[in-house]
């Protein structure tokens, strides 16, 4: 293999390790949040949340790199960085191989931090509703006490 090719694909494992990395920190905040939004709560989620929007920019620069290292394979190859394409490509140090193993550990991630998200998307959507119902039964309360307080009869 090139020097040149190698020095792409380590990067690109560089790179894809580093963006599991943040994928692990990104499902434990999810996991964390789900938590959060089990019990009674201040500001945690919204820290929580903070924290993972952090985590998905970092993610986004991660996948920036990924891609430009995979024009620059496709620039010198004519093929894209990923295992199908590369089926038949030497890959005397197996390094290609390992660059898979890889992308299928980044897919799993993100499958399980999505299912995690859309769990946590409907407790806070029931959340939500809970509270809105609650602030307008506190608005029926308070409309009754002005409208009390009002009433003719209750000056004699």
């Amino acid at each position: 293999m090139r020097d040149d090719i190698r020095l792409i694909i380590t990067e690109t494992h560089h790179a894809i390790e580093r963006k599991i990395s943040l994928l692990k920190q990104f499902i434990k905040l999810e996991h964390d949040l789900n938590n959060s939004l089990k019990i009674d709560f201040d500001n945690e989620p919204a820290d929580i949340l903070h924290h993972i929007d952090y985590i998905i920019s970092e993610i986004n620069i991660q996948d920036y790199i990924i891609s430009g290292l995979n024009d620059r394979f496709r620039g010198k190859t004519g093929k894209h960085l990923s295992a199908s394409e590369l089926q038949n490509y030497v890959d005397c140090e197996g390094m290609i191989k390992a660059l898979s193993v890889l992308r299928i550990d980044e897919k799993r991630l993100i499958s399980d931090i999505s299912d995690l998200r859309r769990i946590n998307v409907d407790i806070m959507k029931n959340l939500k509703e809970d509270i809105l119902k609650d602030a307008n039964e506190l608005r029926s309360i308070r409309h009754i006490e002005i409208n009390l307080s009002k009433d003719p009869q209750s000056d004699s």
